[in-house]
């Protein structure tokens, strides 16, 4: 088996009249990898929950994250390790659900979550995280690589992250 790659609806989110595309209804997607003989990891884990902010301004429709990993035969347990394209309340904020589990991420990402208003802070910053940051490009086990994607948007981190499971 090569790396398969199930991609897995979180919830979706509508944009607030503030934004610069308001009111577009938008799915939040996250990824399970599943490797041959190893255990499977994690690309972003959806929105959060406990952010009156978020609710009221977002009105995420949330799908659990245990659920959905259940569809497939994996438990939250199962998983060896995270991965974060960027750490905004969308693809970080079921985090905490994964406390002592390798979250790798950008080291840039991490700073620029340190700063206000970046993100929920509670949903990065939770006892037990463990962040393993990288800067740049970095295979992270064999055919599974965290590619750096910075700049994608002027209003936007400029630190993102792809992941690329390619077969051995």
């Amino acid at each position: 088996m090569t790396n398969r790659v199930i991609p897995l609806r979180l919830a979706e989110v509508t944009t607030p009249d503030w934004h610069p595309t308001p009111n577009l209804v938008l799915p939040i997607y996250g990824y399970l990898v599943l490797r041959a003989g190893a255990r499977p990891w994690l690309v972003d884990t959806g929105v959060g929950e406990g952010s009156a902010f978020i609710d009221e301004q977002y009105r995420p429709v949330r799908r659990p994250l245990a659920g959905a990993l259940a569809e497939h035969g994996v438990a939250p347990g199962d998983i060896e390790a995270i991965v974060n394209t960027h750490l905004h309340f969308d693809h970080a904020g079921g985090n905490s659900a994964f406390p002592e589990v390798p979250i790798h991420v950008q080291a840039a990402e991490v700073a620029a979550a340190r700063e206000p208003r970046y993100t929920i802070a509670e949903w990065v910053w939770f006892p037990g995280a463990r962040y393993v940051e990288h800067a740049g490009d970095v295979e992270l086990a064999p055919g599974l690589a965290l590619v750096s994607a910075p700049g994608t948007r002027p209003d936007t981190s400029a630190c993102l992250s792809r992941v690329w499971a390619g077969g051995r």
